[in-house]
This record gives C-alpha cells, structure tokens and sequence, in this order.
C-alpha cells in the first residue's frame, strides 16, 4: 500500500477513478462496519464481535479462513445484497499519517486508481477546495468515523455484560474429516440464552448504548452462514472445469456458539 494524505499540495493536479470491479476485495474474509449499517449488513452476511489489542469492533464476515472473500466472485463482482460503506469508499480511508496527530482523508496510490489528468475526478476545484465527487467521499467518511465511536460503545457494553461468547470456525468435509487450514480467530457472537436470561438492569444499561438492536440484528445475521455455504459451493463448482474435483464440498452448520463445516 502506498497511502498519501489528500491535500492540494500532494494532488492538486491528480485523478482519480472509482474501481470498475470488487476485485480489490477478494482477499477480505472480514471487513470492518459500523452500527448504522448493521441490518443492512446482516440481510446478506453474518456479523460478528472482533477483540483484538483490549478493542472490540464489529465485522461482517465475508468468508470464513482468512485471506479468501466468498462475497467477491472471481470475476470481481460483489455478491451481496448490500455494500459496507468502507468498500464502497475505496481507495479512500480516513489514517493518521506519520506525523499526524488525527485521522485525515487518505488515498492508497497503489491501487492505479490515481493518476496525473486522464479523464478521472478531480480532487480539488480550482480554488483549492474539494470537488463534488469527493466531498461525497469525505462525508461517508466521516459518518462511519463518528458512528465508530457509537459502534465500539455498544460492543464493549455487550461485553461487560457478559453476553458475548466465542465463534468458533472448524472446517469439516462430509465424511467427517477435518480439514487443515486456518480459520478466523478472535470472533464473538452474543449467547442467546444469556440474552434470554439478561437482568432488567442490565437491559437497561443496554438500551441506554443502543446496543440491544445490536445484539439482534448480530443473531439475525447468524442464518447468513447458510449464504456463505452456497457460495463456497458455488465457487467450488465454477472451479470444477479448471482443476481436480475436491473430495467432498463443505457445508455449514451452527451449533450454538460454534460453527463448523460439515
């Protein structure tokens, strides 16, 4: 990656173009999202709760072994029904470059989304100020940054509470054999019994940080791993012609706080 501060100084006179596939994507099993989006998220991926560094965000899960995306086709096609707002931002994202002391809007150089003239988008106007089309990039930006902080609130709460319980990934084929390959790790759902049993204080404390809808539209999003079994075995299918045939096609089943391939 190669990513730069945008300023006028650094891209008065750059382009830059939106990408014409997904193809960026293919290598994200998990992709970072916010509260605001979650039912949407939900009606085409599974979400869950990521802990790493003492931090906890949500995610949606677009795959389930890490480096490979079943929500990008192999022609680079987005196969869900909604788009998270940070994929739909590329190559844009909001870093702290060396020397800054706060978040500013960034481009990833790398990409050969930028360039000198061509018939991109302009980053900045004439007068130094940023065109239509980024403005619109800096807004969604800045909607997920503030709805980030609401978003790590509501986890951290669902946790003190006690509600969240690890997901664990195990790959199995039909005859029961377990497969050898790495899964995503450091992922949590929320107990639907201890949900169930949550004292009226605690529901309180929870409705407080809107994390109940939170918890159920991350429960809802549980019946997505079945999407995620098709388009493992519409990937493995659309591999058939190009290489050996596999001994067996996962499937996908959750039995309560574990999920496996069976």
């Amino acid at each position: 990656m190669q990513v730069l501060a945008v300023t006028p100084g650094n891209h008065a006179n750059k382009t830059w173009r939106a990408a014409r596939t997904y193809e960026f994507a293919a290598g994200w099993a998990m992709q970072p999202v916010v509260q605001a989006e979650a039912e949407k998220v939900a009606a085409s991926f599974p979400i869950a709760f990521h802990h790493r560094d003492g931090a906890w965000d949500l995610v949606a899960l677009l795959g389930v072994q890490p480096g490979h995306s079943l929500g990008v086709s192999p022609q680079g096609q987005w196969l869900g029904r909604y788009i998270p707002a940070l994929v739909r931002a590329y190559p844009f994202t909001l870093a702290t470059p060396t020397g800054a002391t706060a978040p500013v809007l960034c481009v990833d150089e790398s990409t050969g989304l930028v360039g000198e003239g061509g018939d991109g988008k302009a980053f900045f106007d004439h007068s130094g100020k940023p065109t239509e089309a980024l403005s619109g990039i800096i807004d969604l930006l800045r909607q997920v940054a503030l709805n980030r902080t609401r978003t790590r609130l509501a986890c951290a709460a669902l946790a003190e509470a006690g509600l969240l319980s690890p997901l664990t990934i195990g790959l199995r084929l039909p005859d029961g054999k377990s497969v050898e390959a790495p899964t995503l790790d450091n992922l949590y759902l929320v107990d639907a019994e201890k949900l169930a049993h949550l004292p009226d204080e605690s529901f309180l404390a929870l409705r407080r940080h809107d994390a109940l809808a939170l918890a159920y539209a991350q429960r809802l999003s549980l019946q997505q791993f079945a999407t995620l079994d098709q388009l493992g075995r519409q990937r493995q299918t659309g591999a058939a012609s190009a290489a050996p045939p596999a001994p067996g096609v996962p499937g996908v089943t959750v039995q309560d706080t574990v999920l496996r391939f069976t």
